[in-house]
């Protein structure tokens, strides 16, 4: 990924915020040259977005065994029936007539969004929050790293 890419994403984003919380904990952080904690905010934003694409795909082959397990189960259980039935309405809904102008279109879309909206944020918190524990994680590797070398230099 280039580096004007890294810098537009989120996760870029949220490294620099949650760095600038701990600067304002530790003294050492507001020394560092901004040219440093650069380097620091995308080196940990690639290790970041690098353990997401990892695990990516297990979460997606999660979601599919959950789903059909949810397919499985829907006669006996209210969440899946209700999970089951939310999702064939949608496809029911892309399936039927998109009308013939953009706007139908997009109205169809935001129709179908705002149908799966409950079940994509069911889905979707898991990963954000594996992404969000990444991150602080590596932020905090990468910080203890620092001070390290830091203390290091100081002693040479």
């Amino acid at each position: 990924m280039k580096l004007e890419q890294i810098k537009k994403s989120f996760i870029y984003r949220y490294v620099v915020y949650r760095m600038h919380q701990h600067e304002k904990k530790s003294v050492s952080l507001r020394a560092v040259s901004n040219q440093e904690k650069e380097e620091l905010y995308e080196r940990v934003s690639r290790q970041v977005i690098r353990a997401v694409l990892l695990f990516a795909p297990l979460y997606f082959v999660g979601i599919f065994l959950f789903s059909h397990y949810m397919w499985l189960i829907s006669d006996s259980n209210n969440f899946a029936a209700w999970f089951c039935n939310t999702v064939f309405f949608a496809n029911v809904i892309i399936q039927g007539s998109w009308g013939y102008t953009w706007a139908d279109k997009r109205g169809i879309v935001l129709q179908v969004v705002w149908q799966l909206l409950p079940v994509i944020v069911m889905l979707g918190i898991p990963l954000v929050v594996f992404l969000v524990c990444v991150a602080e994680l590596l932020m905090r590797r990468a910080l203890k790293e620092h001070k390290k070398n830091s203390k290091d230099n100081e002693t040479d």
